[in-house]
């Protein structure tokens, strides 16, 4: 079995540990259901996982630790859940391979962004908005050049706009608004020729 697509089924209950057994899943998709509890962290034994995705959920529980041992995933959505707690700092430097990443709406997710997300190099969409992150933005988002949708609005980031930004030539949305940041809007953001969409309303710049 190298894929289940069980998306949009009304389905009820936890996810049990017994999906570790599973370990030539490829694509898991559980979205759109009711799922409860948390992630299990025997979802670590899928390391041939390309895709997960279980947003739209009542999931709950932190991120586990465990996620980090799929360095082949290029697609996590955990989006519009419960999930609490902090992003492991370690996370992001095994996603060597992430494309869509994707953690928005989760409203007890805070602490800072960690830094290693610079190891994401092929990363084209990040979607952290809508949580409860705080801190600056992480000066390292300039290594992450494929980016082409950037969301961190509706946070608690405070300082300036980083003047790296101005590296993310591929970038098509940049939504930064509902925030703390201030200091106004550094020059290198002219670089960004294919920006269409860029929201900072409701900031102190």
């Amino acid at each position: 079995l190298t894929r289940v697509h069980f998306g949009n089924n009304n389905l009820a209950n936890t996810i049990g540990s017994d999906l570790g057994l599973l370990t030539d899943l490829v694509d898991l998709y559980l979205d759109e259901n009711n799922f409860t509890g948390a992630i299990p962290t025997e979802i670590g034994l899928l390391t041939e996982l390309e895709a997960f995705a279980i947003f739209n959920n009542q999931i709950t529980g932190t991120i586990p630790t465990e996620l980090s041992n799929l360095s082949k995933l290029k697609t996590l959505y955990l989006d519009h859940n419960n999930i609490t707690g902090e992003i492991p700092f370690d996370l992001f430097s095994d996603f060597t391979e992430m494309i869509d990443f994707r953690v928005r709406a989760n409203a007890d997710l805070f602490g800072t962004i960690p830094i290693t997300l610079k190891y994401m190099t092929k990363l084209s969409t990040f979607y952290l908005d809508n949580c409860d992150f705080s801190g600056e933005v992480p000066t390292e988002l300039g290594q992450l050049t494929k980016l082409t949708e950037l969301h961190l609005h509706q946070n608690d980031l405070l300082g300036s706009l980083p003047t790296e930004l101005g590296s993310l030539t591929a970038l098509v949305q940049l939504y930064m608004d509902n925030n703390r940041l201030h200091g106004g809007l550094p020059t290198t953001l002219g670089k960004l020729v294919k920006l269409e969409y860029l929201f900072l309303y409701d900031n102190e710049l």
